[in-house]
């Protein structure tokens, strides 16, 4: 009976299983210290003010510790010795890639929002001696719930490639990349808006294609780069294996 190379289920439960074991600690860390860093600071407030956002905490805490997570995925490329060892696994290129966007984009919101409310579990007994009351955040009721997801698995995709092409310092060296490359989209939206100003006295329509284009990256544009960027990462994986 031929194999199937692409994706074998068998397989590809064993593959999680293994990276979900080497990934586990670093995950629990990071999530430990994103809760403790967001109690540090709910403590600090509490004794400036008698409110607290709690939407601000979580979606501090989802964005930052999210893209370190997807920024540190692939962590066997960090030495050549496991390298090779995880590039000749009797796993798919696909089955490799799925396995890390399972753990570091689904897995990462579940155990995220276990670690959130555990977080306010804390800061709600804290308030309790302090006779403050602690308002409850459902995660799940928020009308921003949704969309924040979506945008974090695009700036995860973004940490991926990077946690695949850079060996040495891949959270910090994407970073970089990716401040450069705003930086400069920046400087030429700049000299668009300022193009735009003048030309405005000999045209009407280009408020309103601007308005245009506005709606379309504010939207699906925005969205699609997602799975573009997931195809970027499979090549990218693909070509450590040649």
């Amino acid at each position: 009976m031929k194999t199937n190379d692409f994706f074998c289920i068998k397989r590809f439960k064993l593959l999680m299983k293994r990276e979900f074991h080497s990934m586990k600690k670093g995950l629990l860390i990071t999530l430990g210290a994103t809760v403790g860093v967001m109690f540090l600071i709910s403590i600090f407030i509490s004794g400036i003010t008698p409110h607290i956002n709690l939407s601000g905490f979580y979606y501090a805490g989802l964005y930052i510790s999210g893209i370190i997570v997807a920024g540190t995925a692939f962590s066997d490329f960090r030495k050549k010795e496991t390298s090779m060892m995880y590039l000749t696994l009797p796993a798919s290129t696909f089955e490799k890639l799925k396995s890390q966007l399972l753990l570091v984009s689904v897995g990462f919101i579940i155990f995220y929002i276990v670690a959130f409310y555990l977080f306010w579990v804390l800061i709600a007994l804290w308030r309790l001696i302090l006779n403050l009351e602690t308002p409850f955040f459902n995660i799940f009721m928020d009308q921003n719930f949704l969309q924040s997801i979506l945008k974090l698995w695009f700036w995860q995709s973004l940490f991926i490639i990077g946690s695949i092409t850079f060996t040495k310092s891949p959270l910090i060296k994407t970073m970089t990349l990716i401040f450069t490359v705003l930086v400069i989209l920046g400087l030429f939206v700049l000299f668009l808006m300022t193009k735009i100003t003048f030309d405005q006295m000999h045209s009407t329509s280009l408020p309103i294609a601007m308005s245009y284009n506005k709606n379309i990256f504010d939207s699906w544009l925005f969205y699609l780069l997602i799975p573009i960027s997931w195809i970027i990462a499979y090549f990218k994986l693909k070509e450590k294996e040649v």
